[in-house]
């Protein structure tokens, strides 16, 4: 009966290493399987902007390459949108810069930009951070590209009100194809990122899962213990 008590004894010790064995690999696993979980659903992604970001250089790289279309002027807005505009400032400095550069380089030419244009392409932007990057972009753009010596090299084949407008809708360009590319890029990775929201989901319930067996294996590990304890108990008795 003694021999019988001991080798319950001993696999009652087994039992209880191993029951401590697979709850602390089910613990890992639901770490392991929480933090993949939570990265697929995006808890560690943070949002960006999709405004895009266009130079001077690169305009005048593209101006000087070749011809650019000059596209339709935007129509004119009110005077009470011009007042609560935030970007004035932007206006101004691109509106400086265009007549500045015609006026100097052929003041004998008739100058004729239309402000409002401007104005109306940044009012069409939806989001805040895209108009400010669209405005404060161009204002850089036409104050560095129109004292670039390879655009102002132009004006001696072309006239330089021309020249700026091209400047202009070249950026135009080149900003709408950024943006159009990010938004795009944006939407595939929304599409991606939501089949990773559903894997992530179905690690998360795996590990839910193998957090129940870690607490099923404690417990019974527990009572393990307290059986083990019992019997070295009576074995002194």
């Amino acid at each position: 009966m003694a021999s019988y008590e001991k080798l319950e004894l001993t696999y009652l010790k087994i039992l209880r290493k191993a029951i401590i064995f697979f709850a602390s690999l089910s613990l890992v696993v639901v770490i392991v399987a929480s933090a993949i979980g939570l990265f697929n659903i995006g808890a560690f992604n943070f949002p960006s902007s999709n405004a895009p970001d266009i130079t001077s250089t690169d305009v005048v790289e593209v101006l000087t390459a070749k011809d650019n279309e000059t596209p339709d002027a935007a129509p004119a807005v009110s005077k009470e949108q011009k007042e609560k505009d935030p970007f004035q400032e932007y206006y101004d400095r691109c509106y400086s810069a265009i007549h500045d550069f015609s006026t100097t380089h052929d003041p004998s030419y008739p100058y004729e930009f239309r402000k409002g244009q401007i104005r109306t392409r940044s009012n069409s932007l939806d989001e805040q951070d895209i108009a400010k990057a669209y405005v404060s972009g161009l204002a850089d753009t036409l104050e560095k590209a129109l004292k670039d010596n390879a655009v102002i090299e132009l004006t001696k084949k072309d006239h330089a009100l021309d020249i700026a407008i091209r400047v202009y809708d070249t950026y135009n360009t080149m900003f709408y194809e950024n943006l159009q590319a990010k938004i795009n890029k944006k939407e595939a990775d929304a599409s991606e990122a939501a089949m990773k929201r559903a894997s992530g989901l179905g690690i998360l319930t795996f590990a839910g899962g193998a957090f129940l067996s870690f607490l099923l294996l404690a417990f019974l590990m527990i009572f393990v213990k307290i059986e083990l304890n019992l019997r070295q108990m009576a074995e002194k008795n």
